[in-house]
């Protein structure tokens, strides 16, 4: 049994370095600690990139995804307990109480992890979301100028043209539908015709 605490590392790396050259040949603290570490770790890894993708990439449903973070965090604390049985010298109430400890620790870490990359994903799919309507309204600015407009007499009928087409950013090399009178990239802001103006030299 060991006399010091769990988090007197220095002690309690003594007393297992006196227990690894003791009679006990049978049990090998440092082994259990290595396995138990081992286990706990893949098991942690494998849980954060679960999370990952049930969170943050959206690729896998909530449901089913929260069944396998709780299976993996199982298998973390089984992980924990191993390494909690060699690190107090085969001291089962004492290893107990040492994984309770790491686990409620380890749980706490998982709930920020998940807080995090909720957090991360409403950026990542707000900005996607906000291109994306930048570029629909783009779009539906360039049809309405194109096809139909206003007059005096009543709305104008449209008529199909055949010069409506998407045009290249000269800065980002992206196509888009464009809206005059500057015609503005809508993924990088530059407007395409004062571009064009000024890599032919022509002075308005």
């Amino acid at each position: 049994m060991s006399t010091s605490t769990a988090f007197d590392v220095a002690g309690r790396s003594r007393e297992i370095a006196a227990y690894e050259r003791g009679p006990n040949f049978r049990r090998r603290p440092l082994l259990t600690m290595l396995a138990g570490l081992l286990l706990a770790a893949v098991a942690a890894v494998l849980c954060a990139l679960l999370a990952r993708d049930i969170w943050y990439e959206r690729s896998v449903p909530v449901d089913s995804g929260l069944f396998g973070v709780s299976l993996l965090f199982c298998f973390y604390v089984g992980g924990v307990f191993i390494f909690a049985l060699g690190y107090e010298l085969y001291d089962v109430p004492r290893a107990l109480r040492f994984t309770i400890v790491l686990a409620i620790l380890g749980l706490l870490a998982l709930v920020f992890m998940i807080a995090a990359l909720i957090a991360l994903a409403v950026v990542k799919h707000g900005a996607a979301i906000a291109v994306s309507e930048k570029q629909r309204g783009q779009v539906l600015g360039a049809l309405g100028y194109l096809g139909a407009g206003e007059s005096d007499d009543g709305p104008a009928k449209a008529e199909p043209n055949p010069h409506f087409s998407m045009i290249t950013c000269a800065h980002c090399e992206r196509q888009f539908f464009p809206v005059p009178p500057d015609a503005i990239c809508p993924w990088c802001d530059t407007p395409y015709l004062t571009t064009r103006t000024e890599s032919s030299g022509i002075v308005p």
